[in-house]
């Protein structure tokens, strides 16, 4: 039997995209990482889980500050230093990135 916080625990690190939307981003991300960060890999390489800095695809600091730049201008989401930690592979990031546009239209309605 699994417990509620083992079962949460498998839910954040699983690599299953949620919604469709979700999976759009995320394999668009894909081509941002390989096209703006010359990162040599093919997309299908790269999957929704697979971690984003030093072990998994090798980014670096300076990386995720062009990531979090190309998030902005591509998504017009605003990312900070402190999100860099928050997304740390293709699942996550593409989460972030739809919580903040939902965010942003609560902004706009208000």
């Amino acid at each position: 039997m699994i417990m509620e916080s083992e079962n949460e625990e498998l839910e954040s690190t699983s690599s299953i995209i949620t919604s469709e939307e979700q999976k759009k981003i995320a394999d668009n991300l894909k081509n941002i990482i390989i096209d703006r960060l010359k990162v040599t890999i093919v997309p299908d390489e790269i999957k929704y889980d697979t971690q984003l800095f030093y072990e998994g695809l090798g980014l670096d600091s300076i990386d995720g500050l062009e990531l979090v730049a190309a998030v902005d201008e591509i998504y017009e989401v605003i990312l900070d230093q402190d999100d860099i930690d928050e997304f740390r592979n293709l699942k996550t990031l593409s989460k972030l990135i739809l919580e903040r546009r939902s965010l942003n239209i609560w902004l706009i309605v208000l």
